[in-house]
């Protein structure tokens, strides 16, 4: 199964970060650790808690140059693990 970070799993899920963060610290959404201790949520596990994941489309910037790469790779990359997993 696919892992997301906890920013890509906010792109793809209908609540905020903070109501993410709260789930996973009363036990509610399951996650692991990595070895740089960032936490990682599978597709399924976020798929479980809040039913069918909805990846929204992106706007395109009016001047990428401005927009962050990591950034816009990490939510292409988001989209293609809740994608791939439906």
């Amino acid at each position: 199964m696919s892992k997301l970070t906890l920013t890509e799993a906010v792109s793809v899920i209908p609540v905020s970060e903070s109501t993410l963060r709260r789930d996973m610290k009363s036990g509610k959404v399951s996650y692991d650790t990595d070895a740089k201790g960032r936490k990682q949520i599978d597709v399924s596990e976020l798929t479980r808690v809040y039913g069918q994941l909805s990846p929204q489309p992106e706007a395109e910037p009016v001047n990428e140059s401005h927009q962050n790469p990591s950034r816009k790779v990490s939510k292409e990359r988001s989209r293609a693990c809740v994608a791939q997993d439906w």
